[in-house]
């Protein structure tokens, strides 16, 4: 019998767009893998600071297709793919899997071991959202010591699993950078523009006109373009783990 369904974890998310929401590119011939963010490689280096920082030592979670765009499991994290192929396997090191493949004993033993939060091999593959939670509650409960900047667990594409998240209403808080720059024009051939959901869309929108960001990055050496760092509340009676002293600069 499968386990009954459990309460939806929070989560916090964390991306990065241009003025028109605008995350990247996707290859068109292969349905969005071979994704390309135009601020990558470097060129963004202060967000790409606030993202290390921000999400050490705790749980990321993305999509396939944002997976094997990375190329890799993020060290310093525990990588989470929710994906339906049970083949998916990174380029160096083994995919352990959630569900029926592991019991929970065999969970609990995986998330205690060194490598987990260390080792640029240590990931989970999760068929669905219900596999996700159960994991992530399983988590909670055991509080290991080698992921000590859990909770929260964050959300780091693609724009599938954040449109997902919104709607079910997992997500309750986005760590928001805004690109100041259109970056459309510096799509490649065979490439499609992939955009964030509608509906977060809109409510990212009503954020930056009316809060203040919390951080600030400057154009010049260390950044391509300048942008602006948003903390939103996508929940707003927000009382779940991700609102924590830890989560501030």
């Amino acid at each position: 019998m499968p386990p009954s369904p459990v309460e939806p974890m929070p989560l916090c998310g964390i991306v990065a767009a241009d003025l028109d929401f605008l995350i990247g590119f996707g290859d068109e011939s292969s349905g969005g893998v071979g994704y390309r963010m135009p601020w990558a490689n470097d060129r963004m280096k202060d967000d790409m600071a606030f993202f290390r920082r921000t999400t050490a030592n705790s749980c990321v979670i993305m999509g396939r297709k944002t997976f094997e765009s990375i190329g890799n499991f993020l060290p310093g994290r525990l990588n989470i793919i929710l994906s339906k192929q049970r083949e998916l396997a990174p380029p160096d090191g083994l995919l352990k899997q959630t569900g029926e493949r592991m019991n929970e004993p065999e969970l609990q033993e995986y998330i205690h071991s060194t490598n987990v939060g260390q080792s640029k091999t240590a990931g989970l593959l999760a068929e669905n959202w219900d596999e996700i939670n159960r994991l992530l509650q399983l988590l909670g409960e055991e509080r290991p010591e080698n992921l000590p900047g859990f909770p929260p667990a964050y959300l780091i594409g693609g724009a599938e699993l954040f449109a997902e998240a919104q709607k079910s209403g997992r997500l309750h808080r986005l760590y928001f950078t805004r690109i100041q720059a259109q970056l459309s024009e510096n799509r490649r051939a065979g490439e499609k523009p992939i955009y964030l959901p509608e509906a977060l869309k809109q409510r990212l929108e009503e954020a930056v006109k009316s809060e203040r960001p919390m951080q600030h990055l400057e154009q010049g050496p260390r950044n391509l373009y300048s942008a602006d760092i948003y903390d939103i509340k996508l929940v707003e009676d927000l009382t779940d783990p991700a609102d924590t002293s830890k989560m501030a600069l």
